[in-house]
Protein backbone atom coordinates (compact mmCIF):
# COMPACT_ATOMS: atom_id res chain seq x y z
CA UNK A 1 0.00 0.00 0.00
CA UNK A 2 1.60 3.42 -1.16
CA UNK A 3 2.60 5.95 1.64
CA UNK A 4 0.54 8.93 1.25
CA UNK A 5 2.08 12.72 1.57
CA UNK A 6 0.68 16.25 2.65
CA UNK A 7 -2.55 17.77 0.60
CA UNK A 8 -0.89 18.39 -2.85
CA UNK A 9 -0.66 22.14 -3.72
CA UNK A 10 -2.73 23.12 -6.72
CA UNK A 11 -6.29 24.09 -7.33
CA UNK A 12 -8.95 23.74 -4.77
CA UNK A 13 -8.45 19.51 -4.40
CA UNK A 14 -7.92 18.19 -1.21
CA UNK A 15 -7.18 14.49 -1.50
CA UNK A 16 -3.66 12.77 -0.31
CA UNK A 17 -1.56 11.69 -2.75
CA UNK A 18 1.04 8.61 -3.14
CA UNK A 19 4.87 9.80 -2.37
CA UNK A 20 6.57 9.76 -4.74
CA UNK A 21 9.12 7.14 -6.07
CA UNK A 22 12.84 8.86 -4.58
CA UNK A 23 15.48 9.16 -6.70
CA UNK A 24 19.55 8.79 -6.19
CA UNK A 25 19.64 12.85 -5.57
CA UNK A 26 16.81 12.45 -2.88
CA UNK A 27 17.65 15.98 -1.18
CA UNK A 28 16.95 17.69 -5.13
CA UNK A 29 13.04 18.72 -6.65
CA UNK A 30 12.53 17.36 -9.59
CA UNK A 31 10.26 19.18 -11.98
CA UNK A 32 8.51 17.19 -14.31
CA UNK A 33 8.55 18.95 -18.05
CA UNK A 34 9.42 18.72 -21.32
CA UNK A 35 11.45 21.67 -23.44
CA UNK A 36 8.33 22.01 -25.54
CA UNK A 37 6.29 22.64 -22.99
CA UNK A 38 4.52 26.57 -22.56
CA UNK A 39 3.26 26.30 -19.57
CA UNK A 40 6.51 24.72 -18.11
CA UNK A 41 9.02 27.15 -19.86
CA UNK A 42 7.94 30.47 -17.24
CA UNK A 43 9.50 27.86 -14.74
CA UNK A 44 12.77 26.33 -16.23
CA UNK A 45 13.15 30.03 -16.69
CA UNK A 46 12.93 30.81 -13.33
CA UNK A 47 15.12 27.98 -12.72
CA UNK A 48 17.89 28.18 -14.47
CA UNK A 49 18.13 31.96 -13.91
CA UNK A 50 18.11 31.44 -10.08
CA UNK A 51 21.05 28.89 -10.57
CA UNK A 52 19.04 26.06 -9.37
CA UNK A 53 19.32 23.95 -11.88
CA UNK A 54 20.82 20.74 -11.40
CA UNK A 55 21.82 20.61 -7.74
CA UNK A 56 18.72 21.96 -6.51
CA UNK A 57 15.93 21.05 -9.22
CA UNK A 58 16.13 18.69 -11.67
CA UNK A 59 14.37 18.52 -15.07
CA UNK A 60 13.09 15.39 -16.30
CA UNK A 61 10.66 13.97 -18.89
CA UNK A 62 7.67 12.55 -17.44
CA UNK A 63 8.37 9.79 -18.81
CA UNK A 64 10.44 8.88 -16.17
CA UNK A 65 7.56 8.09 -14.09
CA UNK A 66 5.87 6.04 -17.37
CA UNK A 67 4.03 9.41 -18.78
CA UNK A 68 1.48 11.64 -18.10
CA UNK A 69 -1.20 9.31 -17.88
CA UNK A 70 0.46 6.70 -16.18
CA UNK A 71 -0.87 5.38 -12.21
CA UNK A 72 2.53 6.98 -11.16
CA UNK A 73 2.65 9.99 -12.42
CA UNK A 74 -1.29 10.83 -12.16
CA UNK A 75 -0.94 9.84 -8.59
CA UNK A 76 1.07 13.17 -8.23
CA UNK A 77 -0.71 15.07 -10.57
CA UNK A 78 -4.47 13.64 -11.28
CA UNK A 79 -5.27 15.83 -14.48
CA UNK A 80 -2.02 14.38 -16.02
CA UNK A 81 -0.82 17.64 -17.23
CA UNK A 82 2.55 19.56 -17.29
CA UNK A 83 4.84 21.03 -15.37
CA UNK A 84 5.06 19.36 -12.12
CA UNK A 85 6.95 19.56 -9.52
CA UNK A 86 8.02 17.46 -6.38
CA UNK A 87 9.39 19.25 -3.74
CA UNK A 88 12.80 17.81 -1.89
CA UNK A 89 9.96 16.81 0.68
CA UNK A 90 7.73 15.17 -1.76
CA UNK A 91 5.05 16.97 -2.09
CA UNK A 92 3.68 17.19 -5.40
CA UNK A 93 2.53 20.89 -6.88
CA UNK A 94 1.19 21.82 -10.44
CA UNK A 95 -0.28 24.07 -12.98
CA UNK A 96 2.63 26.43 -13.97
CA UNK A 97 1.94 29.56 -11.87
CA UNK A 98 1.85 27.92 -8.53
CA UNK A 99 4.94 26.02 -8.97
CA UNK A 100 6.29 29.63 -10.20
CA UNK A 101 5.06 31.08 -7.02
CA UNK A 102 6.23 28.94 -4.26
CA UNK A 103 10.04 28.79 -6.48
CA UNK A 104 9.83 32.79 -6.22
CA UNK A 105 9.36 32.15 -2.44
CA UNK A 106 10.76 29.01 -1.58
CA UNK A 107 14.16 30.10 -3.14
CA UNK A 108 13.99 34.15 -2.31
CA UNK A 109 17.66 34.79 -1.37
CA UNK A 110 19.00 33.00 -4.77
CA UNK A 111 19.27 34.39 -8.13
CA UNK A 112 16.87 37.49 -9.36
CA UNK A 113 13.60 37.73 -7.06
CA UNK A 114 11.36 38.71 -10.11
CA UNK A 115 9.47 40.73 -7.60
CA UNK A 116 8.57 43.94 -8.06
CA UNK A 117 9.58 46.33 -5.14
CA UNK A 118 6.48 48.41 -4.33
CA UNK A 119 2.55 47.65 -4.67
CA UNK A 120 2.83 50.33 -6.93
CA UNK A 121 4.62 48.29 -9.65
CA UNK A 122 3.29 44.85 -8.86
CA UNK A 123 -0.19 46.54 -9.28
CA UNK A 124 0.84 48.54 -12.70
CA UNK A 125 2.24 44.92 -13.93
Amino acid sequence: MPTTTSTPVGLAQRVARPAPRRSARASAAKLYDVPVSNNGARVRIALYAKGLVPDRVEIVPPSELGGIKSEEYMALQPKGQMPLLVTESGLPIWESEVILGYVLDKYDGEGPSFTLDTAEERALS
